[in-house]
């Protein structure tokens, strides 16, 4: 097998991990609320609850940076900004003794 197709296969299965994950973390919660109910204990005052919120709000900020990132394909480097900063740093270093 190639290595190309290795890599596209590996890509592939690390999608559908990703979106399996995001599929199964709502059922974990109700799941572990669940128990800790018919166990007679407060969910919401739980340990375990209160890191299921943690985890929930994790997964909230992935998706929001993964909104931004696909919005951001079209954008460019300003190449005349960049040599800016490159020959001002050349230059300060050039004149700064070390």
């Amino acid at each position: 097998m190639e290595t190309s197709n290795l890599i596209s296969l590996l890509d592939k299965l690390d999608d559908d991990i990703d979106e399996l994950e995001e599929t199964l973390a709502p059922d974990e919660r109700l799941m572990a609320v669940a128990y800790l109910r018919l166990n007679g204990t407060d969910a919401k005052e739980h340990a375990v609850f209160r890191e299921l919120t943690r985890v929930k709000q994790y997964f909230q900020k992935i998706q929001d940076v993964e909104k931004i990132g696909s919005t951001r394909e079209n954008l460019s480097l300003d190449k005349v900004a960049a040599g800016r900063m490159i020959s001002h740093v050349l230059v300060s270093s050039a004149t700064t003794p070390v």
